[in-house]
């Protein structure tokens, strides 16, 4: 009997659930329908679904139970971010209830027992949020393995990811009441201090086989970066992108060293190759888990990095152009994205811009019936170019994208200039030896205008540019100790890579 009734809820009650708070936030009607005794109501399904997903004591040891729960919450977790994002109590802070006119307290509490009651049993089983985010914290400086604490990423985060920026929105960041009394005090610093666990989070496990939240887990963390802090630049997505480099670094060295002996072994080599596809699946699972969130933190200072020349900007577009680097040089780097994005059923349009609203293309029935061969050259054209849309929207590529602004920066007028021109010639096929000489020739060169050049005055104009942006090199330079000898060595190597980039995004099929 307890097992089909944890099917029915699991199968039924939490679908329905879920989409119904999920339509409710999109069309904003909570503070219209759920008050008064709909909000008692919600309130004991509140109650209900955070104590299925949190109390371990509830399956007294009985495995068949604890399989069915665990397997099943991820859904939970979905259910209780959906009703966070709707439900117009601040149910996470309590003390805050009788400030807020669709609460329970300033409606029928008075009159209604069953609402005292309610009110009652919340305060003391469910968590504030200053505990519930305490208890993140924990876990993550803790060494607890996901299966050891799974409620927390399953059903905690998603909450929290749904309640923080909701309650935001109004809380003391955005709005000034003229009674002085806050209706909730959530800031900022509550989303900076959860985007920086679950951050930690996946650093820890990056390559971590046991950690298949991997997978979901920018979906809902997305919500939270709205006023990021500048400083997790450097405390948290600086290292974790070195780590995720590291590793994609790590596989391609571990892919150039077996694909010779792949190619000359005589022995059935099936085994090797489909280890050498699981270990990069794992990477782009890691990736995956990641770099939603980073798009959208670049979205969100990439204007604050361009102005002030951030140095730690800079990195991070080093790291991300050489992943890129490897992606369009590896024979399973976007083979393994591909299907890793099928497998998953993953939208990446939705994840590289996660305020769109999703379209399904609709197919209809009354075309009129064509020849085979048209039909063919139709079903090939349309595959080709569903492949082409696939790795236009590779997040490799997006968030390269984001980024690029900041590396082209980093150049003078006249360097810019010859970025496109050393991109020409890997476009030529030259090889990059050539390239490098080319470019160290131009910079070498002394500045001469041709009178009778029609585009001498934009030359012009990059060489002034270029003598400006010389004096921030040369500062930099003197920051870092180096000799200025190097100067020209380094701004080559620094303009062969960008032009090897732009020649990677160009090769790269556009939508």
């Amino acid at each position: 009997k307890t097992s089909t009734s944890l099917a029915y809820v699991n199968q039924v009650i939490l679908p329905i659930l879920t989409s119904l708070f999920d339509h409710l936030a999109a069309c904003d009607y909570g503070t219209d329908l759920l008050l008064d005794e709909i909000q008692v109501a919600s309130y004991k399904i509140l109650s209900s679904l955070y104590t299925l997903g949190t109390d371990a004591n509830l399956t007294r040891d009985r495995k068949y139970l604890k399989t069915e729960i665990e397997r099943h919450k991820p859904a939970l977790g979905s259910c209780l971010g959906a009703f966070s994002s709707v439900f117009p109590v601040a149910f996470l802070e309590p003390f805050a209830n009788k400030h807020n006119p669709f609460s329970l307290l300033n409606r029928i509490a008075d009159t209604s027992l069953e609402a005292q009651d309610i009110m009652t049993k919340m305060e003391s089983s469910m968590p504030t949020l200053e505990t519930i985010l305490a208890e993140v914290d924990h876990f993550v400086e803790s060494e607890k393995t996901y299966h050891e604490a799974q409620h927390i990423i399953d059903v905690i985060l998603p909450l929290l990811c749904s309640y923080l920026p909701f309650w935001w929105n109004q809380g003391p960041d955005n709005v000034s009441p003229q009674s002085g009394n806050h209706v909730t005090m959530v800031t900022a610093d509550h989303m900076n201090l959860l985007l920086k666990n679950v951050l930690k989070m996946i650093k820890k496990n990056i390559a971590n086989e046991n950690a298949p939240w991997m997978t979901r887990i920018a979906s809902f963390t997305q919500q939270i970066i709205i006023n990021s802090s500048e400083e997790l630049l450097k405390d948290v997505f600086l290292p974790l992108a070195e780590r995720v480099k590291k590793r994609v670094d790590s596989m391609f060295h571990k892919e150039e060293s077996l694909r010779g002996f792949l190619k000359s072994s005589t022995d059935d080599t099936s085994q090797i190759e489909a280890q050498i596809q699981e270990d990069w699946q794992l990477l782009v699972r890691d990736i995956y888990s990641f770099y939603p969130l980073l798009i959208k933190y670049v979205d969100l200072q990439r204007n604050h990095w361009l102005k002030d020349n951030i140095a730690e900007a800079e990195e991070l577009y080093n790291y991300v152009a050489e992943i890129f680097n490897v992606w369009s040089k590896s024979q399973y780097f976007l083979k393994e994205e591909q299907n890793f994005i099928s497998a998953n059923e993953i939208d990446n349009m939705a994840l590289i811009m996660p305020t769109a609203t999703r379209r399904t293309a609709a197919v209809s029935g009354d075309m009129p019936a064509a020849g085979g061969k048209m039909k063919k050259k139709k079903r090939a054209r349309d595959k080709k170019r569903d492949k082409d849309k696939e790795i236009q929207s590779s997040l490799m590529v997006a968030c390269l994208k984001r980024l690029l602004p900041v590396g082209l920066n980093l150049f003078a007028g006249k360097e810019q200039e010859l970025v496109q021109h050393c991109k020409d010639r890997y476009l030529k096929k030259m090889q990059e030896y050539e390239v490098i000489e080319f470019a160290h020739t131009q910079l070498t060169l002394p500045d001469k205008l041709d009178p009778a050049d029609e585009m001498s005055w934009q030359h012009y104009l990059y060489s002034k540019l270029g003598k400006k942006e010389d004096i921030v090199v040369q500062e930099s330079i003197e920051k870092s100790d180096k000799k200025p000898g190097n100067k020209i060595e380094e701004t080559v190597e620094r303009i062969v890579a960008m032009a090897k980039v732009l020649y990677g995004l160009h090769m790269t099929p556009s939508v």
